[in-house]
């Protein structure tokens, strides 16, 4: 099957094969029809930690067998993300827990005082208005709203655990992560580095923009990271207009 789908290439599967002919193979060795794919049944695993949760729950969902020789062949047929039909999930937090040694109280100040200021709020409203535009589904929150939740933050809280609770393929299934916003504070699993800790709380921060989906909230989180590193507005403005953005 691997042998054909590397000659077929981007050419996918001749026209007038039936949709119901089960000819695409799984990462379970399983064989899935075009159907099954183009309703979701047969998906590209973008979210290993999910699609195992998926696994372990016998879920009425399968990942595509996308080795490299195939990628080409399964992107002709409109293969989906696992991450891209993933609805929103429900967010489950643990009791609060002591912070990792590392962290002092300076360094939530200096992460609350940065997300209370302005300039990062138009920052941030900048870099989810240009994701927006290339990410179709993503709608960014207006920039008072933005501001309203980034000054209804009052504190970081370390907690004993981060999940995230979806349904998918018939199952409801428990994704362990590693941070979530939750109104007035937020909640983060215990980081070994400062780096880590700057990764998770950006991904808390991107979901508070509005970044429902996995995809939506890895790339905005990339995009806000540099922010934590600008000591001045002007910092700030050098990074959005590299990045093509003007205030």
């Amino acid at each position: 099957m691997r042998e054909a789908y590397q000659q077929r290439g981007y050419a996918g599967l001749p026209p007038e094969l039936p949709d119901t002919i089960r000819c695409l193979l799984g990462r379970d060795y399983n064989l899935c029809s075009r159907r099954d794919l183009r309703e979701g049944r047969l998906v590209d695993d973008d979210f290993p930690a999910l699609s195992a949760a998926l696994a372990d729950a016998h879920a009425n969902i399968g990942f595509a067998d996308a080795s490299e020789g195939s990628r080409g062949f399964f992107q002709a047929l409109g293969l989906k993300r696992l991450t891209s039909i993933a609805s929103a999930p429900r967010l489950s937090v643990g009791t609060e827990s002591k912070p990792p040694a590392w962290f002092q109280s300076r360094h939530a100040e200096l992460i609350l005082n940065l997300i209370g200021r302005e300039d990062f709020c138009r920052a941030v409203d900048l870099l989810a208005y240009a994701h927006q535009r290339e990410s179709e589904g993503f709608r960014a929150i207006s920039r008072s709203e933005l501001s309203r939740r980034l000054s209804a933050i009052q504190r970081i809280a370390f907690v004993t655990g981060v999940d995230r609770i979806y349904t998918l393929g018939g199952e409801t299934v428990t994704v362990t992560t590693e941070a979530g916003a939750l109104g007035d504070h937020i909640a983060l699993r215990p980081m070994r580095t400062k780096f880590e800790f700057e990764q998770s709380l950006t991904y808390a921060l991107a979901e508070l923009v509005g970044a429902v989906k996995v995809t939506d909230a890895r790339r905005l989180s990339v995009a806000i990271l540099p922010l934590l590193i600008c000591e001045t507005s002007a910092d700030m403005l050098a990074y959005l207009e590299r990045q093509g953005l003007a205030q």
